[in-house]
This record gives C-alpha cells, structure tokens and sequence, in this order.
C-alpha cells in the first residue's frame, strides 16, 4: 500500500492528523509515525463524533529516504510548542528521483512548521492503537 492509498481509506486522507513521535530504524529501513487520525467527518452534526480522533501506529517499509524539513521561525508558527504537530495534509514530490520501481515518493504539509516531511518507500501501513 502506498500513502496515497492509505490516505483514500482515511475519511480525511492525513489531513489534520496529529505527529506525536516518528521513530526510524536505519538497519531495518523503516519509520514509524505514532498520530491521532481524524476519523470525524464534515458531513457530521457538529460536536465530539465530528471532531473525533484515533491513536494509530503508521509503519514506512522499504524505507528510502525521509527527510524532514526545519520550521519556519517566525513568530506565528508555534514550531517549538511542546504538543503534537498537525499535518495539513499529503502532497506528491515532484522532483523525479531514481528509487526502485515499487517505491513511492509524498510529503506532509505540517502546519505548525510551515514546512515538509518528505518521505519515500515501498510500503506504507497503518494500524489502529485504541
């Protein structure tokens, strides 16, 4: 499965998730994301079922590369707060890159930082932590 993929099955794709820790492991080739995905939808009356969140584990394999870009520093953007910071969303990369065929390439948008997580690899999964 690639991020697309996986952010197609999410009601809100990886938009507004929240990155509470990455842990990558360079022997292994992988990374894994702990987060809070949005699991409410717009469609919903307003309240807490809309605004719902689930603690998920989301797992690189193959992992190629991941880099993560330093935040913007001016003063509206809270890159030093000490609480999760939320995606605004995935994104392809658009600069073309040698990777294996069955490699995929997205980055996340990370609104606190005002800037990327870029990331490539062959496999992505997600797995529910609650």
């Amino acid at each position: 499965m690639t991020l697309d993929d996986l952010d197609a099955a999410l009601p809100n794709g990886l938009h507004d998730a929240e990155i509470h820790s990455i842990a990558i492991n360079y022997v292994a080739r992988t990374a894994r994301f702990i987060l809070d995905a949005w699991v409410g939808t717009m469609d919903m009356p307003a309240g807490p079922e809309r605004e719902r969140y689930r603690r998920a584990s989301l797992e690189l394999t193959g992992l190629q590369y991941l880099v993560i870009q330093p935040p913007d520093f001016r003063p509206q953007y809270h890159f030093a707060d000490p609480a999760p910071v939320k995606t605004g969303g995935l994104s392809p990369v658009d600069v073309p890159s040698p990777l294996p065929e069955d490699a995929f390439e997205a980055e996340l948008f990370i609104d606190d930082w005002n800037s990327f997580i870029q990331v490539a690899a062959t496999d992505a999964r997600l797995t529910w932590l609650d």
